[in-house]
């Protein structure tokens, strides 16, 4: 959601959009218990935080001028595109938005910290946790990065397929640790957690259809996250613990 408005709105808005999206997350917590789940969640989730962002447009005396295009925007793909096709482009600008994180004037410590703030939900201390530095290092670096995109002054601001082979160590770097974070976590409530291990594996696989990504590194990076995730089963056990390697039950390993 944060990728699809950034899109719209461009990364000096990056903010506007995360506000967004913690309104429309707000307004389902308090909605769905009483009138129930929709039947397509994500497609409400997306049309509630559209609306959501219109209204501030209509607020904001510095965009008031471009509200009725931006408003365009916002409108089109879902008027053109079913509910199936919006899901599927929330994952390419998803990707898309990754290599847009990756500005050139930011060091790669710091682009990788803003994708996995940003794009894959992770907290200031997974953060540390993954690349090995303190808390307070780590929110500098978002600091920094935000100011870049605020006064950057650039409406929009997303990569092009020519930008992506300069950017993709730190898209690498981003996916990788995505995968880490849920293989062996840092959060003891949940060592290990699939959904960001075949998140990790969704993003390799869109960006190895790419033609610019479709490089035998991407390759191999998504061979060795299958690897790895061919034994998730096996892992824990009915505890939640984690089984060593030798001990594990190898019918439970995945070998398709």
């Amino acid at each position: 959601m944060v990728s699809y408005l950034t899109r719209i709105f461009g990364l000096s808005r990056l903010d506007m959009a995360e506000d967004v999206v913690q309104d429309t997350l707000c307004r389902a917590l308090q909605m769905w218990p009483l009138h129930g789940v929709p039947d397509n969640p994500s497609a409400w989730l997306m049309r509630v935080a559209r609306n959501r962002a219109i209204d501030l447009l209509r607020r904001d005396d510095q965009l008031r001028y471009f509200t009725p295009e931006l408003v365009r925007l916002l409108g089109l793909r879902e008027d053109q595109a079913g509910d199936t096709a919006l899901e599927e482009e929330i994952q390419d600008d998803q990707l898309r938005m990754m290599f847009s994180c990756c500005h050139p004037d930011l060091s790669t410590e710091a682009q990788v910290t803003l994708i996995l703030k940003t794009l894959c939900g992770f907290s200031v201390s997974e953060i540390a946790n993954a690349l090995l530095a303190s808390k307070d290092s780590i929110e500098k670096r978002l600091g920094r990065a935000r100011k870049l995109f605020r006064l950057s002054g650039t409406f929009v601001e997303i990569a092009s397929a020519s930008d992506i082979p300069n950017r993709l160590e730190a898209v690498y770097e981003a996916i990788y640790l995505l995968f880490n974070e849920g293989y062996h976590g840092s959060r003891s409530d949940r060592t290990v957690r699939e959904d960001l291990c075949f998140e990790a594996i969704r993003l390799a696989l869109l960006l190895g259809e790419h033609p610019e990504g479709e490089k035998p590194k991407t390759h191999a990076l998504l061979a060795l996250l299958c690897f790895h995730a061919a034994r998730l089963s096996g892992r824990m056990d009915d505890d939640g613990g984690l089984i060593q390697l030798e001990m594990q039950d190898r019918s439970k390993w995945d070998r398709v």
